[in-house]
């Protein structure tokens, strides 16, 4: 088990040492087309160590939309992502509890063939696939749910906890429960998505 840990662990390392130098090399070729000379090869290493301790420091730049610094937005999208993973594993021990109880107690029946089936089925559909089919259903259904953004632009709802079903509660005297609603709308498509695997 420790030899397996150690694996991975070396495994995690080659690859984030890959993938910043990946990040470095397109962060340079885009800065240098906007100089005039390019720098030597020596100034690239130290270039590379001071953009690893920046890296480390959690000293990732500002956002040129708003002047934010990045890991402060970068953390607000995290918190809305790991909103959306609770609600579909919610969805997902609400559906597949249930059915894996019924395919156990009904084992080689007609019932058991059909929710392995659909487990099967679920297994197999690749996630993108499912996606715009079910961004493609709203359009034949209606306005019901939404398939755009986390929320309605109607709603002003500042960021305090970066999870957005707690966020719009403290809004409630404003709007009252409606952006609440709207929010859970919108996660009801996405959510239901990533729960049917």
């Amino acid at each position: 088990m420790l030899s397996f840990l150690i694996r991975r662990l070396n495994l995690l390392v080659i690859t984030a040492f890959i993938l910043t130098i990946l990040a470095f090399a397109i962060d340079r070729t885009i800065l240098i087309h906007h100089q005039t000379k390019a720098p030597i090869a020596q100034d690239y290493i130290l270039q590379y160590f001071a953009y690893l301790w920046d890296l480390l420091s959690a000293n990732i730049g500002h956002s040129a939309l708003d002047h934010q610094p990045l890991l402060q937005r970068g953390l607000t999208f995290f918190a809305s992502t790991l909103e959306l993973c609770f609600v579909a594993l919610l969805f997902s021990s609400i559906i597949a509890i249930p059915l894996g109880l019924l395919a156990g107690l009904f084992r080689n029946t007609k019932l058991d063939y059909a929710i392995m089936t659909i487990a099967i089925i679920g297994l197999a559909l690749p996630v993108f696939w499912v996606g715009v089919m079910a961004g493609l259903l709203p359009s034949v259904w209606g306005d019901i749910l939404p398939v755009d953004g986390n929320m309605s632009l109607v709603y002003d709802v500042p960021v305090v906890t970066g999870f957005l079903l707690i966020d719009t509660l403290f809004v409630t005297p404003q709007y009252g429960l409606f952006a609440f609603f709207d929010r859970v709308a919108h996660l009801i498509l996405p959510a239901a998505v990533l729960s049917f695997f």
